[in-house]
């Protein structure tokens, strides 16, 4: 926001300029918006774009797109202590640790699990770059193997179609950061350090080595996207000049 703001760019915010933290949907015309969008809500501004001068689609609200990645074990550990233990208030001792659950339960706790917007957290990127946004399919995502059925190819398909127009960011990567402030040198000043939260108030356990392989196969499509975006981020590495 503060970048936006120096380089005298009006921006859509969550959490800034009186919008609500629980924001997921864009509203309102702005030059930069950055938030937990989906797919598809870039294109906003466009579908409500009038007929003028012998145009519909004005050549302003054509977005370019910026998007984060996480480790998938890493991401779905901190959405679970997070929007699972703490949001919604988890007390019983057994499932505030995730080593403590069998691989069903966990299977249970993802697939079923919501926050208290409603939001899984399974499969994230598919939500945010390939816009699937039904809980349940995103779930099924997560099916074990041979049981998805043509939903996840599908899906597999949109997400690296659009991961292929965006600048991939990984927080696990500073040194693509260099991409950020490439293709976004009006707004540099937000692309210094990479910030990293795994850890909140609530206490974590161990991950023991069976539940992060229950939480791998749960990831397993995710991973295919993640290892994507890392490929993607070194090939657009190697067209910059040397740092």
């Amino acid at each position: 926001m503060q970048a936006a703001t120096a380089a005298n760019l009006t921006a859509y915010v969550p959490c800034f300029n009186g919008l609500d933290c629980n924001v997921y949907h864009v509203n309102s015309t702005a030059a930069v918006y950055a938030g937990h969008f989906s797919w598809g809500e870039q294109r906003v501004g466009a579908r409500r774009s009038r007929f003028v001068g012998g145009r519909w689609r004005d050549p302003r609200l054509q977005a370019s797109c910026l998007t984060v990645f996480q480790e998938p074990i890493a991401r779905l550990e901190s959405c679970y202590y997070s929007r699972f233990v703490q949001e919604r208030n988890v007390t019983d001792p057994h499932y505030r640790c995730l080593s403590n659950m069998s691989a069903e339960e966990l299977r249970q706790m993802f697939s079923e699990g919501r926050t208290r917007h409603g939001h899984g957290c399974l499969n994230e990127s598919f939500r945010i770059l390939g816009g699937l946004t039904e809980e349940q399919d995103l779930a099924s995502l997560s099916a074990p193997p041979g049981t998805q059925g043509p939903l996840l190819a599908a899906a597999v398909a949109m997400t690296l179609s659009h991961l292929a127009t965006c600048v991939p960011l990984v927080l696990e990567r500073p040194d693509s950061l260099r991409l950020a402030r490439h293709w976004f040198p009006q707004l540099a000043g937000a692309f210094e350090t990479l910030g990293r939260k795994n850890a909140g108030p609530v206490e974590r356990c161990a991950l023991s080595d069976r539940a992060r392989a229950a939480l791998a196969d749960l990831a397993a499509g995710e991973q295919l996207i993640y290892d994507a975006a890392q490929r993607r981020a070194d090939a657009m590495l190697d067209t910059l000049q040397p740092a």
